[in-house]
């Protein structure tokens, strides 16, 4: 973390990284508010990592045929407002189990398309002697925001309610 770009993105990445992770929780726990059944919970988490699952390769390319930081910061807008979207339907009343799992397909597009454009741009922000050790940062931010998300979405989804939370 001694790189200031460096830094930037790990931070940047953590606070994202928790987010998606608290968006996942959220938007699980929504489904059973709205359903309540154990099929939409796990179609919901699948269609997070189902976008991943068809669009690896097409989100690699992209990343190596266009600005990084372009595919980043949209990556991340889109994903912003997917969330939003999400959330303003629960707290209207406006969403449903189908809803759910298409917006959670969307912010896994989103998370697909923005992960190789940041694992491509370390070395870009470290010297090549310390890659491996950046590459290990990024491994604990992520399984940290894993660790951590599913927690404050448990805190918010109690303190302001899921609609807010996501």
């Amino acid at each position: 973390l001694s790189y200031p770009p460096f830094r930037l993105m790990w931070v940047i990445s953590f606070v994202a990284f928790i987010g998606a992770s608290i968006q996942s929780t959220a938007a699980a726990w929504l489904s059973v508010y709205v359903r309540g059944s154990a099929m939409e919970v796990a179609l919901v988490q699948s269609s997070m990592y189902f976008s991943m699952l068809v669009m690896a390769l097409l989100a690699g390319m992209l990343a190596d045929m266009f600005e990084r930081r372009h595919i980043i910061v949209t990556a991340l807008a889109f994903m912003s407002i997917v969330a939003a979207g999400m959330g303003l339907l629960a707290i209207s009343g406006g969403i449903s189990p189908s809803l759910i799992i298409i917006l959670t397909l969307l912010f896994g597009v989103g998370a697909t398309v923005i992960t190789p454009a940041l694992q491509a741009t370390l070395p870009d922000l470290v010297p090549r002697d310390h890659i491996s050790s950046s590459v290990t940062l990024d491994s604990i931010a992520v399984s940290s925001a894993r660790a951590i998300g599913p927690g404050i979405a448990w805190l918010a989804i109690n303190v302001v309610g899921t609609g807010y939370a996501i």
